[in-house]
């Protein structure tokens, strides 16, 4: 049978760690052909000629199946990739349809979750038959272990797609509303006073008087002092990233269109507001292409103590890992989620009232330097990122290394030496039947006592006074 790949690595076939996975199971599977597809090369500037999309059309109507091969780019797929989605559903294209799909991703781990979630919703709403994924580490190859997983799997692909076997599906297709949203001008006596606090608003739209826009400008006339407006379809971006990571050593991109010197401008900014429409399952290609970019930062944080804002256009609700994606936005960026305001619900006064909201609680929060304690997406995002950069990668990542270093975050449970023993000593008697029995009741004490502890040691009207100093002083 014949399978077309396509292949979103920007670095092409032969240089393409995802692309190794292909050929290994080429030559394990002679009897079937494959034909690889390079979108990452193709859509290295974002447009593609229309020739050119048509003899992908014809390649991929003549195969048996599909493979949507990436590397997962900031918790996703390449903007390369991205983009020839959005021709696929802008064309509206029949020749994806009842084709048998699967996805095949390489990275760290990191956020691989909400990459193939992507992709599972998107191959659904293409018509075609989801069969599953396969995530593969970058570093993994080598494995005897991983190759073999690889090879089942593919096996059971080529098994589907020759019995014809039936698919369940997971995602539901999105229902939209036609909503147009009217914003009312903002009294001046209700204006918020920004003075001493820089508001950022990065926006995407061409047509002003689309409902992003016009959420856009309802956040920005929320205030009495100047805000700053960025529109992505005015900035200079030659390219989407290369995957060459070069920018790990200095964070200096190998492009040379001015995308750096933008980046610093709103990084660390006070307050930074992301606005856009859902393209498919997620923002457009524009957005993609813009966070990518922002790689050559690194895996330094670049909205610490921010406060970020979302104004989103379209079905936020009926895609859940979207709203998780947006919210390791902000915790991996060390910065804090203020709100997600979309125009999903409700009437244009509400959504006046919830905009007006965001915009005064994001100047409270900043002047109170208020970021909520981080959850999961921060914490084990750190710690993938923690491993690797201790390891090999980080004679690469010099930045990276440095920062971490620097702020004491190669924090290892080896490296605690005091509990380590304590757990060796634990460890030996609870080896006796009569400690254990004595322990494990009393367990739930042993997790709550300090904290009662400390509620007790507590010197409430000192502590309050302590609070309330530092809320004037701020």
């Amino acid at each position: 049978m014949k399978i077309v790949v396509l292949n979103g690595s920007p670095k092409g076939n032969e240089l393409s760690v995802t692309m190794q996975y292909i050929y290994y199971i080429k030559k394990i599977f002679p009897e079937h052909e494959f034909s690889p597809i390079n979108l990452g090369q193709l859509l290295t500037n974002m447009r593609l000629r229309e020739e050119t999309f048509q003899k992908i059309l014809d390649e991929i109507k003549s195969s048996d199946g599909i493979i949507w091969a990436f590397p997962v780019y900031t918790r996703l797929i390449p903007s390369q990739l991205k983009k020839f989605i959005e021709l696929l559903f802008e064309l509206n294209v029949e020749e994806l349809k009842e084709k048998y799909a699967i996805a095949l991703s390489t990275s760290m781990n990191f956020y691989d979750n909400t990459a193939h979630d992507y992709m599972h919703a998107v191959v659904e709403d293409l018509g075609m038959k989801y069969v599953g994924f396969f995530s593969a580490e970058t570093f993994d190859f080598d494995k005897f272990d991983v190759r073999k997983k690889w090879y089942l799997f593919m096996e059971y692909f080529f098994n589907t797609i020759a019995s014809k076997k039936a698919i369940s599906r997971r995602f539901t297709p999105i229902k939209s509303r036609r909503f147009e949203y009217i914003p009312k001008i903002v009294a001046n006596d209700m204006k918020i006073d920004n003075s001493e606090k820089k508001v950022i608003i990065l926006a995407d739209y061409v047509n002003k008087e689309s409902n992003a826009a016009r959420m856009v400008h309802r956040f920005k006339d929320s205030f009495k002092n100047g805000v700053e407006i960025y529109n992505f379809h005015d900035i200079d971006i030659k390219g989407g990233c290369l995957g060459c990571c070069k920018c790990g050593l200095d964070n200096q991109c190998v492009y040379n269109d001015g995308f750096s010197e933008f980046f610093q401008k709103i990084k660390n900014t006070d307050i930074l507001v992301c606005s856009g429409t859902m393209t498919d399952r997620f923002l457009s290609s524009k957005w993609k292409l813009y966070l990518d970019r922002c790689f050559h930062n690194g895996h330094i944080p670049g909205n610490e103590g921010t406060q970020m804002c979302f104004l989103i256009s379209g079905e936020l609700s009926q895609n859940e890992f979207l709203w998780q994606w947006i919210s390791a936005i902000a915790e991996l960026g060390f910065g804090n989620l203020v709100d997600i305001v979309t125009d999903e619900f409700g009437k244009s006064e509400e959504i006046d009232e919830l905009i007006y909201n965001m915009a005064k609680q994001s100047i409270e929060f900043s002047k109170k330097g208020y970021v909520r304690p981080p959850t999961f997406l921060h914490v084990g995002g750190y710690k993938i990122f923690r491993d690797m950069i201790f390891g090999l990668p980080g004679a690469l990542f010099r930045m990276d290394y440095k920062f971490f270093k620097k702020r004491k975050m190669f924090d290892f449970p080896t490296r605690k030496w005091g509990e380590r023993i304590k757990r060796r000593l634990l460890g030996i008697l609870f080896k006796l039947k009569r400690v254990r029995n004595k322990f494990i009741p009393n367990f739930k004490n042993v997790l709550v006592n300090p904290a009662i502890r400390t509620l007790k040691e507590i010197d409430f009207q000192l502590e309050k006074e302590k609070l309330v100093e530092i809320e004037v002083r701020l």
